[in-house]
């Protein structure tokens, strides 16, 4: 199932978030998020990067999502990953009958995997199925950076004027990653938290003007 395929791709990237207000960390995290989309930048840019991490046949989308454009964000939420057992439903479980038959052992070994990235590869299989969610994959950032502090692990999504989407997880070991969202027209809040109402995740603005 669907739901399995992206579950095996995201095998250890993080979850999600907390609500936001403006203070020193939301700042903080802010310019790291930002730090992060410049390495992201360097990565679609570079054709040695492409040739080493074995980049193949995505030259169309390169070209699309390099667009210069990641260094100004025009909008940064703060998005939240629903229950575990909500997003089962999301993903395929429908009814829940193949996790309860599941022993605990296993149901935690797919709890660990449940990230924000499921979510992020679930929209990416729709706009344009597995080469979109390789790209994404290939192209995903990580760093450790020990001055990041958050009581929970906290994804920011960052909307650029022609760019594509990245949101950026931060987690309570300091662990920071990067993946491409392939979504567009989710310049408002309003946008946004239709695109992502129907994943249970609840959106909140970034403000750190």
């Amino acid at each position: 199932t669907l739901f399995f395929s992206v579950v095996c791709i995201v095998l250890s990237l993080s979850a999600c978030g907390t609500s936001v207000k403006k203070d020193s960390q939301d700042i903080d995290l802010y310019h790291t998020g930002l730090d992060m989309i410049s390495i992201m930048e360097e990565m679609i840019q570079s054709e040695e990067y492409a040739d080493i991490i074995g980049a193949n046949d995505v030259e169309e989308l390169l070209a699309a999502v390099d667009t210069n454009d990641y260094d100004s964000p025009i909008a940064v939420y703060s998005i939240s990953m629903p229950e575990i057992t909500d997003l089962l439903k999301i993903a395929a479980d429908e009814d829940g009958e193949q996790w309860n038959r599941l022993s605990d052992n296993l149901k935690k070994q797919i709890e660990d995997r449940l990230s924000f990235s499921t979510i992020v590869n679930m929209i990416n299989d729709q706009q344009g199925g597995a080469k979109i969610i390789s790209f994404s994959s290939i192209y995903t950032a990580f760093d450790k950076n020990k001055n990041i502090k958050v009581d929970d692990t906290t994804v920011y999504l960052y909307v650029f004027a022609e760019g594509t989407p990245i949101a950026i997880t931060f987690s309570e070991s300091g662990g920071v990653n990067g993946q491409f969202v392939f979504l567009e027209d989710i310049d408002t809040l309003s946008k946004a938290r239709t695109a992502f109402e129907k994943y249970q995740c609840t959106v909140t603005k970034v403000d750190v003007d």
